[in-house]
């Protein structure tokens, strides 16, 4: 009976796997307005408590009815606006899969990066550059991981698909896979919505870009469910159980 009890515990466990943690089509939130000042427990600015680095809510265009987040900067540098999302962990093992539509005006750029912890500014996991060329470039620490292309002045799905066990991050544009590859930095807890298309990285200083339909998910790594074909129930009695694990290391 403890052996039955200990498998279905394992069972309901990893039925668990497969919840979406977090999504936000800001829909809920009133236009004109910040989305970090409507929503301070999930977003945050960069600086904390710097209004101008917050986003404003957008009816303009949506990938789903009606809201969206509106980016927008040409300052060399980029910015004001600056938001983070901090995830439910900072994640090192299983898989990761972040899930956005967005919009490049034709003309214009779009930036977002993902962080190694929770502390802003500490370690960059990854930067996403998407040109005014319709050039997408995955990159991290001045290495270029993967370069391809994306569609402009419409709405397009971006996912990243992250095996943090097996480090292989993969993106898909419109669910279509555009490489994989292996990142030095295999951990993430931020994520970063920067508006810049700085020449420096070839774009021509203007971004503008529509976000909608942010989303993630996590799915931890399958090991951390003891496999049950493993355990000695030898020693288990009517009133007691001495229940111990079978090694296969040499």
């Amino acid at each position: 009976m403890k052996k039955f009890y200990l498998i279905i515990t394992c069972i309901l466990f990893s039925g668990t796997f497969f919840t979406q943690i977090f999504s936000d089509n800001f829909d809920s939130y009133t236009v004109g307005q910040g989305l970090v000042s409507q929503n301070p427990t999930d977003w945050d600015t960069w600086t904390p408590s710097t209004p101008n680095e917050d986003v404003l809510i957008s009816n303009a265009n949506s990938a789903s009815p009606s809201n969206a987040l509106y980016f927008s900067s040409d300052l060399p540098n980029g910015g004001p606006e600056d938001i983070i999302l901090r995830y439910a962990s900072v994640y090192t093992s299983g898989t990761f899969t972040l899930d956005m539509n967005i919009l490049v005006e034709s003309g214009k750029g779009a930036y977002f990066n993902m962080q190694e912890t929770w502390v802003v500014a500490q370690v960059w996991a990854i930067d996403c550059f998407m040109l005014d060329n319709g050039t997408l470039e995955l990159s991290s620490g001045g290495v270029t991981y993967l370069t391809s292309n994306y569609p402009t002045g419409t709405w397009f799905n971006l996912r990243m698909e992250i095996d943090l066990t097996a480090n292989n991050w993969e993106l898909f544009i419109d669910n279509s896979s555009k490489g994989s590859f292996s990142n030095t930095t295999n951990s993430i807890g931020i994520l970063d919505f920067y508006p810049t298309n700085s020449a420096a990285n070839g774009g021509n200083d203007i971004s503008g870009f529509y976000v909608d339909d942010v989303s993630y998910d996590h799915t931890p790594d399958s090991n951390l469910c003891l496999d049950p074909t493993r355990l000695d129930f030898s020693n288990i009695t009517n009133n007691s159980a001495d229940i111990s694990w079978i090694s296969t290391e040499t």
